[in-house]
């Protein structure tokens, strides 16, 4: 059934179209008035690395450099760029990510134990 469509690409594409506009038509004609309103999920990242992205940008004439000395200037450029944009996006992208995941783990989770409500120093063995 598949090898119909993997032959015929514009058959494939037309079957894709006609879905594609028969959705469009029935999105109007679902009954979305049975559930709750809710509001959007709204996420706002706002992250500044002027020393980095300035540090960055000063390396690539080091990268790009030509004439004398230039393999030892583009080792030099090649390892600090390296370097620093892997520390940017570790630091914008894997760090984010990890406080996401945890975070949300944490969720619901009493973090520390409490054994007691009484406090220490009205404990029955502080007396």
């Amino acid at each position: 059934m598949f090898q119909r469509f993997v032959h015929r690409p514009v058959l494939a594409t037309v079957t894709s179209l006609v879905l594609v506009f028969l959705g469009w038509l029935a999105i109007g004609t679902m009954p979305v008035s049975q559930f709750p309103q809710i509001a959007p999920p709204r996420v706002i990242v706002a992250i500044t690395y002027p020393a980095s992205f300035a540090f960055i940008s000063g390396l690539i004439p080091l990268v790009l450099a030509s004439g004398p000395g230039a393999v030892g200037n583009r080792i030099v450029g090649a390892s600090a760029l390296g370097g620093m944009s892997f520390g940017t996006n570790f630091g914008v992208i894997i760090v984010l990510g990890l406080h996401f995941i945890f975070g949300s783990l944490a969720d619901g989770r009493q973090l520390v134990r409490e054994d007691s409500k009484v406090p220490v120093t009205e404990a029955p063995w502080a007396q």
